[in-house]
Parts: structure tokens; C-alpha cells; sequence
């Protein structure tokens, strides 16, 4: 009988629970021995008290010993090795994605009473799977059989893109975007010489109640966003003026609402049977419609129905079909918007919301009781809450990642660039377990291997190119990792320029060679970022001040960096000292450009004159109200604006002139860009 804190340890390293970290303080942070019961009971791990440790370890031992095979297996396709199985008399069958299945021989192994089951030579990557018997027991795998790297374009031609989130656009005929919005400016940046057009997640969120217009906080990763689904009537929305401002989301929802049933409750009798046989089809989107419909019903988040109301959610009907009618006009469009060039840049959020669908629809699947967050840090000395739940990674095995590869697929069948959402989850998650701080985290792991082997085989399915956002503070096997499966890495310019002129404009070509760093994607800011013009004029240290983000003395030490930053900046793109921020703009992003990176990224706010950002983390929403700000101009003059088509057509050029594993050095004086400044 092993002793209660070894037992306890041991128990914690089998289901994946670091038993430390090191924060970024470089100070140890060890588990406390509740700390670890709590997350392994978050995990599904029958326990209560640490003397129970060893019980639960013969209890696994019972349930996993018993397994003729893992649940998952991830396999790289040069490699083409065996498939280990814990009997030498099982009948193995090898069901193709196809349907076409094969009986497959057991070869004893060589050191070890079980056996191994070795691959047919010509079998095509992909999602395939393993169906093991031996006598009564019948055992199944998920077999994904990848390419060890994502997918890329054949060529080196760099890739350009400009983003802008959807609700920030805005125009006379339209004062709320559309995905037909979204549409018009792929047009016009393919157009101008763009392969891709970015936008922040378009998934469903909250927008009645429960209320939260965040992005990153959506009901479902496998649905596209009704808000933004364009009806065809006149004027669309009224219920946000068009102009600059913020978005009333609970007012263009209603008005939103009242649109699309009124469009789906007009459709003739044949396009209803249309839908309705989608819905008969895809089984999913109807429960999707029926928990839509139900939380309108109902008023109450999905934890708070009754057992009954869970079991069959009682759905007006005619909301029913309206969330249907609404999803498949909803793929029609972002379709639609996603044919320009090599598509959409899309972000996938880490999680969903706890009320939203997709915790209803696999409650085993998330740890309803836990939060996902991130420890203590510079900028957040008391660690961070998420407010979503985390996956359990042994039930996600159990499924063979299903729920994940379904968000990967349904993102990927749209956009020519997917970014994953703090890549640092695809090895760990931070787990605050139920009524402890974020301070008492403790990280577990994922089975990164199988998520990576996903992410391959999608992206060559789709032909996507996959981002990680590896920002912050990132572990040198995650860097690696990432460069080892193809997995483009972010070199964002206001975190990375250098105080030198030799320095000044970072290296998108590689995160550095300690860490064996991919390629990487280049910017100046990301949505949680002030916009360039207030980088490069300080508009932002006092905002940051008032906001908590940062003290006076941050303030002071922040405002000397951009000093010595701008000065630097300015000597290796040959600007003068009294440089605005728009000269300043054209000459970083070209000196970016002639970096050759894979794919330069250009914020169309940047362009506009913005000083504000989207969302500050961390911040208390009253202070900001984030996720609302609509764009300076709208979107027919950001089309009309010749400056910054001659912007994109410049960098356009200056990109496919970029030898790759080109240097920066300095480049000419730049023109003026937009008129005017920041406000």
C-alpha cells in the first residue's frame, strides 16, 4: 500500500495533473494535496479526500487494464508504425473512413504478453478507426493517421490580409454588419491584392439572456452567428445608428430577432421542406435549434431547467425553425464571404460558455464545477479566470476528441488561415478547481500529440494553413512542437520591437533557435492591443492608467520604451524624428514585409486612426464596455479610400519581392497614409 501523499501523487501524474509549475516569476508553485483531490474530482476522478488515493488507483487500474486498446491512437504517416493491443487473440477489424473495413492479423510483441496490429502500407491519412474483440469484450480506437505537418501552400509566396472585427463594420445601408458585410470586403481586399480577410470568431453568443457579447465566450464552436445573418430587408437594422460608436448588441438582437423570423416564417412550403430535411439529416442542428428555442422559452441557463426540460427542452415552433432557417443561410453566407482568394483568417476560441450548447449537449465532456484560467503573472498579479469550463481529457479520448475535431472541421471548412486560440492549451490547461482562487491553479495536461495529428489532418482536408496564438509566456516544447507539425507562430511588432535600429523590426521568419521556432505570421497588435496610431503618439499609457492596466510608474517606464522604441524605428526605416503615426505605419509594415513572413496581417483600424482597443484582458467591462466599438469609417469608405488600396498594393508588392529568410534593413521615407490623426 503506497503512503497517502505518494499514492495521491502518483494518482495526480496518471490523470495528467502537474503536481508543480514554474510561474513567470521563476518562483516553484507546488499543488496542495486539496488542491490536486479538487481537480481530479473536477476530472471525473471518484474521489473526496486524499486517503482515498490508492482505492482510486486500483479502481483505474480495474477500468484501463481491462482495455484491449487505447481509446486514440495518433499515427504520422511517414512513419507507419504498429498499433499495440493488449491480447494476442483478438480479432482486429480496420474500419476506413469510407466505410470499407479490413480484418487486420495480431502479431505477438516481441517483449510484452500482448500484441500488435501493423497498418496496410497504402491506407490514406485520415479519421479511421480500430474495432478490437476478444470473447465478450469489444473495444474501439480512434486510429488518426496524419501528415506530421499542417498544411501550406506549395510555394513561398507570402500571404497578405487585413481584419477588422465584423460588428465594427458598419455603412448607410447596413448600420450593423452582415456577413454579406463581410462578403463585400473580401471582394474589395482580394481585390486590392489580399489572400485573406480576417475577422474575430463569428459564432453564435448571448445576447438576451444570459448576456455576454464576447467573441471568446460563444454558445457553440460548431455554429455560425444568427447576428450576422443578412435577411434582405430594407435598411437591415435600425436599432444601431449608422456612425461611429458602440454597438447596442441587446437592440440589434431583438430587431435582428424579429427579421429572421419574420424572413424564415415567410419561406414557401418547398423551402421548408428543405430545411426540415436538413434538420432530419443532421441531428445535431436540430437539438442546436431546440436549445436555442428552449433558452427563449424557458429564460433560464440550461443548469437551472429541470430534468425533464433538459431531457426534451420545450421550443416554440416557430423559433425552432427560425434558428434552422437561420443556421443554413448562415452557412450560405459566410460560404459566400470565404470565396475571395484563399478564404477567411479565423480565430478559434480556447473554450464556450458555460450555459451555451455545447456543455449541454456533452456535460461528461466539460468539467461543469472547474474554470480554465491563467496563474499569476505581470500584468494579472492574481491570476486569471476564464469563466468557461475545461475539457476532460480522458472523456475527450473516450470520443476519440470528437467535439474537438467537429470545431476544427467546422472552422476549417471556411477559412484559408485558422488561428487556435492560446496554443498553450492544445499541451496544457490551467484549472482553478471549484471555490479556490486563481492563484491555487494547477495545470493539466492534454494529449497534445492526438490535437496535433487532428489539426494535420484537417488542414490538409481543407487546405487551411493553422496559426497558434503563442503569445505571452509559452514553453520551449510548445514552440517546438508547433515548428515540428507545421503550426505558423505570431510575431506581433509592438511586443517585439527592438530599442536598436539594427533590432527595431523584429524576425517573423523564426521564433528564435533555442526554442526551434516555426515560421510565423507578422502584425503590429492583436484585438486585446491599442491600435498602432496610439503605440506610436503614447494615446493609450494614460487610458491604460485610469483603466488599472497599468500604475504611474509602469506608466513612466512604458512611455521611455516607446521613446527609445520610436527612435530606433525611425533609423532603420529612414524616417525623420518628428515621424506621425500614419508615415510611420506604411514604413514599419513595409519594412515588415520585406521580412518574408508567411503571412503579414494588416488591422484596416490601424489604417482608420484608431487609438482604442477592442478589449483590454483582464479589465473590468464596465470600465471599458469591450467588444462594441464600431469603426471610424465605414466600410464603403475604407473601399473608396485610395491611400490604403495603394497601402495593400504596396505591401503586396513588397512581399512577392521579399527573398525568403530576407533581413529587414532599412527602407525609403513612406507617404502619408490616411488623413488626419488620432483623436
Amino acid at each position: 500500500m503506497l503512503d497517502e501523499r505518494r499514492a495521491l501523487t502518483t494518482l495526480a501524474q496518471r490523470a495528467g495533473v502537474q503536481l508543480a509549475y514554474v510561474d513567470p516569476f521563476d518562483v516553484r508553485r507546488v499543488a496542495s494535496a486539496d488542491g490536486l483531490v479538487a481537480t481530479l474530482a473536477a476530472l471525473g476522478i471518484p474521489i473526496e479526500r486524499p486517503d482515498q488515493a490508492s482505492d482510486v488507483i486500483a479502481w483505474l487500474d480495474d477500468r484501463e487494464g481491462s482495455r484491449l486498446i487505447e481509446p486514440v491512437e495518433a499515427v504520422w504517416n511517414e512513419r507507419r508504425r504498429a498499433i499495440p493491443v493488449r491480447t494476442r487473440d483478438a480479432s482486429v477489424t480496420l474500419i476506413i473512413e469510407n466505410g470499407a473495413s479490413a480484418q487486420l492479423p495480431v502479431k505477438p510483441h516481441l517483449r510484452g504478453p500482448g500484441g500488435v496490429v501493423r497498418l496496410p502500407h497504402l491506407l490514406e491519412p485520415g479519421v479511421h478507426e480500430l474495432v478490437v474483440e476478444d470473447g465478450a469484450r469489444t473495444d474501439r480506437c480512434t486510429l488518426l493517421l496524419a501528415p506530421r505537418r499542417c498544411w501550406a501552400p506549395e510555394d513561398e509566396r507570402p500571404w497578405l490580409g487585413v481584419w477588422l472585427p465584423l460588428y465594427a463594420a458598419w455603412d448607410a445601408r447596413r448600420p450593423t454588419a452582415t456577413f454579406e458585410t463581410l462578403a463585400e470586403l473580401g471582394e474589395w481586399s482580394h481585390s486590392a491584392g489580399c489572400d485573406v480577410l480576417g475577422a474575430l470568431p463569428l459564432l453564435p453568443m448571448f445576447l438576451d439572456e444570459p448576456f455576454d457579447p464576447s467573441p471568446y465566450s460563444p454558445i457553440s464552436r460548431l455554429f455560425w452567428s444568427e447576428l450576422y445573418v443578412d435577411t434582405g430587408a430594407s435598411g437591415e437594422t435600425s436599432a444601431t445608428p449608422a456612425g461611429p460608436g458602440s454597438v447596442d448588441y441587446r437592440a440589434v438582437w431583438r430587431e435582428r430577432w424579429a427579421q429572421l423570423c419574420a424572413r424564415a416564417g415567410s419561406v414557401s412550403a418547398a423551402e421548408r421542406e428543405q430545411v426540415e430535411a436538413c434538420a432530419r439529416a443532421e441531428p445535431r442542428l436540430e437539438r442546436y435549434a431546440r436549445f436555442r428555442g428552449a433558452m427563449r422559452k424557458i429564460g433560464l441557463p440550461w443548469s437551472r431547467w429541470s430534468d425533464a426540460e433538459r431531457e426534451c427542452p420545450p421550443s416554440d415552433e416557430a423559433d425552432r425553425f427560425s434558428f434552422l432557417w437561420a443556421q443554413l443561410e448562415a452557412r450560405r453566407q459566410v460560404r459566400s464571404a470565404s470565396s475571395f482568394g484563399h478564404g477567411l483568417y479565423l480565430d478559434l476560441p480556447i473554450g464556450v460558455s458555460r450555459d451555451g450548447f455545447d456543455p449541454f449537449e456533452h456535460p461528461d465532456l466539460f468539467a461543469m464545477d472547474a474554470t480554465a484560467g491563467a496563474p499569476p503573472d505581470g500584468f494579472f498579479a492574481s491570476g486569471q479566470s476564464w469563466g468557461f469550463s475545461p475539457v476532460r481529457p480522458r472523456v475527450s479520448r473516450e470520443s476519440g476528441h470528437a467535439w474537438f475535431r467537429d470545431s476544427i472541421r467546422h472552422h476549417m471548412s471556411e477559412a484559408g488561415a485558422l488561428r487556435i486560440d492560446h496554443v498553450v492549451g492544445l499541451h496544457r490547461i490551467y484549472w482553478i478547481p471549484p471555490g479556490a482562487e486563481p492563484t491555487e491553479g494547477v495545470y493539466v495536461r492534454q494529449p497534445f500529440d492526438e490535437l496535433y495529428a487532428i489539426l494535420s489532418i484537417e488542414s490538409h482536408r481543407a487546405q487551411c494553413r493553422v496559426i497558434g496564438e503563442d503569445l505571452g509566456l509559452v514553453p520551449g516544447e510548445v514552440r517546438r512542437a508547433m515548428a515540428r507539425h507545421g503550426v505558423l507562430g505570431m510575431c506581433v511588432g509592438q511586443f517585439e520591437f527592438g530599442t536598436e535600429a539594427e533590432t527595431a523590426i523584429p524576425d517573423p521568419a523564426g521564433a528564435g533557435g533555442a526554442d526551434g521556432g516555426a515560421s510565423r505570421i507578422a502584425c503590429l497588435n492583436t484585438h486585446d492591443m491599442g491600435p498602432f496610431p496610439a503605440y506610436w503618439t503614447d494615446a493609450d499609457v494614460e487610458p491604460n492608467v485610469r483603466l488599472g492596466v497599468f500604475d504611474e510608474a509602469r506608466a513612466r517606464e512604458e512611455a521611455a520604451h516607446r521613446a527609445r522604441v520610436r527612435e530606433a524605428l525611425s533609423a532603420a526605416c529612414g524616417l525623420s524624428d518628428d515621424a506621425e503615426w500614419d508615415e510611420a505605419l506604411r514604413a514599419v509594415l513595409t519594412a515588415l514585409a520585406g521580412r518574408h513572413p508567411a503571412l503579414l496581417l494588416v488591422t484596416l483600424e490601424d489604417l482608420l486612426g484608431e487609438t482604442g482597443p477592442q478589449n483590454v484582458p483582464g479589465v473590468d467591462p464596465a470600465l471599458l464596455d469591450p467588444w462594441r466599438r464600431r469603426a471610424r469609417a465605414p466600410v464603403d469608405v475604407i473601399k473608396d479610400d485610395a491611400a490604403i488600396a495603394d497601402l495593400i498594393r504596396s505591401l503586396r508588392d513588397a512581399l512577392d519581392h521579399a527573398p525568403a529568410g530576407a533581413g529587414g534593413g532599412r527602407v525609403g521615407r513612406a507617404g502619408r497614409l490616411v488623413s488626419g490623426g488620432p483623436a
